[in-house]
């Protein structure tokens, strides 16, 4: 479809709509075509919020893995213990 009339028209109201709701994204739109991935080796716009997405939830993890391991040692879990834990998966 996308080396269609219609999936040509697709993609420029679907820009246009973007465009119109978030005005400010537009630099980061422009630095998302596949020349500039290409040649320069941005990510595209799909994975920088993928990849952010991801970050975020580790970061959530690594603080809940932080807030357990602070529950064991106040219950007297062996540091030991503790690091051997990291191995289970």
């Amino acid at each position: 479809m996308q080396n269609s009339n219609e999936g040509k028209d697709f993609i420029k109201q679907a820009l246009s709509y973007f465009f119109w709701k978030w005005p400010y994204k537009s630099e980061v739109i422009k630095m998302d075509s596949p020349e500039a991935i290409a040649n320069k080796g941005y990510e595209s716009f799909a994975e920088h919020f993928v990849n952010e997405g991801i970050k975020k939830e580790r970061e959530k993890n690594e603080a809940r893995i932080l807030k357990i391991e602070e529950f064991l040692r106040s219950n007297g879990v062996s540091e030991e213990i503790i690091s051997a834990s990291h191995a289970i998966k």
